[in-house]
């Protein structure tokens, strides 16, 4: 009797594996460039136009009016930078995460340098922090 109860939890775990294990292979050995080197020439592309139009000193509200202009939807969130101002992020991507996060997105980062050195008192940018650079940034989400 013993032995039909080893014989089934070992087939049941054996069913388990055969049924769990194959989708997460391909996570478990990623190198990396599933996307291809075009999406990262695509997301340099995206920075460059960015950069063509944007361009340093200019005023967190001018950045805000152009991008509300061309209809493109952005946030802004802190932490990004060592000065902890607020960086607008506009979205050009998504790639697969890694096996630890459900989410990997692409960002074009505008960075800014605060008025003044400070943000008002509620932590949030002013509109006159003057645009200090854009760089692409990866935002890893629903991490373990």
């Amino acid at each position: 009797m013993r032995r039909w109860i080893v014989i089934s939890v070992a087939l049941a775990l054996l069913a388990f594996v055969a049924i769990v294990l194959p989708p997460t292979i391909p996570y478990l050995y990623r190198t990396g460039e599933e996307n291809g080197p075009q999406d990262k020439g695509g997301y340099q592309a995206a920075l460059a136009s960015y950069a063509a139009v944007l361009k340093p000193g200019m005023t967190r509200q001018d950045v805000g009016s152009y991008l509300d202009a061309k209809k493109i939807g952005y946030t802004q969130m802190g932490g990004v930078d060592a000065l902890g101002t607020p960086t607008v992020l506009v979205k050009i991507g998504e790639e697969r995460p890694p096996l630890y996060c459900s989410e990997n997105y692409i960002y074009v980062a505008f960075h800014f340098n605060p008025a003044s050195g400070i943000l008002n008192s509620r932590s949030r940018a002013v509109g006159v922090d003057t645009l200090k650079e854009l760089t692409l940034f990866h935002y890893y989400g629903g991490c373990l």
